[in-house]
Formats: structure tokens, C-alpha cells, sequence
């Protein structure tokens, strides 16, 4: 059988209070991501800690079309219907920065990486309000700004589902196996002519030790 490729994505960031933050990682590890991966349409889910940026938690969810946000099974565990854990710690992460983003895929290339389990860091980077010609004339500036970077790994643009009279927000997620600071401040806040008005670094999540 055939492995379904994702055409979409949904972020979720978030960031409880310090003295919640173990609780809030109980929630998520041991209930929230295996909820939603047992839904339709969930092909996959990862954890990232920003290093530079926030807020501080972000999870990435790989669906198979944004159908699945708004599917039988989603609805029957989402807003009103959360688990009680969910209503406590989502009430707990009421923050600023707090947000979720969904977005269809535009395009992605992956590379390969020789040491792929190595690849561990994430760049996300939000373009506001592009129109259809801005959208292609971006995808081709940063496919060729990743071919030139050595550790880049692989990227992806999303295109959010929400929709502004002047275009949809772009989102960048660029994957390396270091820290890609140099072009996040040096070569993707300015890529042609668009600036990123968004700009967060995170590495791959870590449990704490208890």
C-alpha cells in the first residue's frame, strides 16, 4: 500500500507558564499528539523547542489535505469537545504569541543528506499577504537561496488558509542540521524583494530529564 504524501500543514504554537511546562509536556507527549495522529488525515507529527523567537513550543502536523481539520472525527476532539487535560492546559497557554497556522503546501524539495538523523533545527518564516505572481516569483528565490546552503536539508511553503484581500501569508519552513542563523538574519529576511516579518529558530524537541 501506498504511503499517503501530505499536500498539508498545520502548525500550533504555544507556551505555558514555567511551573506548567512539565505538565504541559505530559499532555502533549503522552495525549495530545497520539489523539491526533490516531485522526483521518494526520500522516505525521514533530515537536520543536525556538531557540531564537517565540513562543516557545511549536508542533507540526503533516496532513493529508486540510479536509482533515474539518472532518467528523476532528471536530468530535477539538474546541469544545477537548478533553478536559486539553480545555486545563490550552487555558494554562493563553499567551501572546500563542497561535495556529494551516496552510496547503505550495512546494517542497528534500535533499540527500548523508546523516539525515542529524538533521534537527527548523526555520519558520512568515511572508505577508502575497499575490499569486509575488507566490511563484518567492518559491524560486528561496529554492535557489537553499540550493546554495550546504546544511539546508530540505523546505517547504505553505500558503495559509486564511485569505486577505491584498493575498495569503507564505510560510517558509527550511530544515538544516545546525543552527541556520546566518541565513535566517542575514539572507531570508530580505529574500528579493520581500521580508520576512516572522522569523523564529527552533531545533528538535528533547524531553527534560527529570
Amino acid at each position: 500500500m501506498t504511503e499517503a504524501s501530505p499536500t498539508a500543514v498545520m502548525l500550533a504554537m504555544m507556551e505555558p507558564p514555567s511551573q506548567y511546562e512539565e505538565e504541559f509536556h505530559d499532555w502533549y507527549d503522552t495525549e495530545h499528539v497520539p489523539q491526533r495522529l490516531g485522526l483521518p488525515g494526520f500522516l505525521s507529527a514533530s515537536r520543536w523547542e525556538c531557540i531564537a523567537g517565540a513562543p516557545r513550543w511549536l508542533a507540526r502536523y503533516e496532513l493529508t489535505s486540510l479536509a482533515a481539520l474539518e472532518s467528523a472525527e476532528y471536530k468530535a476532539v477539538s474546541g469544545a469537545n477537548s478533553t478536559p487535560w486539553s480545555r486545563r492546559m490550552l487555558a494554562k497557554c493563553e499567551g501572546p504569541g500563542r497561535g495556529q497556522v494551516r496552510g496547503d503546501i505550495l512546494t517542497s524539495a528534500q535533499k540527500n543528506m548523508p546523516d539525515a538523523a542529524n538533521v534537527d533545527h527548523l526555520i519558520v518564516a512568515r511572508f505577508p499577504a502575497l499575490g499569486a505572481k509575488d507566490e511563484t516569483m518567492l518559491s524560486a528565490a528561496i529554492a535557489g537561496l537553499v540550493a546554495e546552503v550546504e546544511e539546508v536539508s530540505g523546505y517547504m511553503l505553505l500558503r495559509s488558509s486564511v485569505e486577505a484581500t491584498n493575498g495569503s501569508d507564505i510560510w517558509a519552513l527550511i530544515e538544516g542540521g545546525i543552527p541556520l542563523t546566518y541565513l535566517m538574519e542575514n539572507r531570508l529576511l530580505a529574500c528579493g524583494q520581500w521580508s520576512a516579518e516572522v522569523t523564529n529558530l527552533y531545533r528538535g524537541y528533547r524531553r527534560p530529564l527529570k
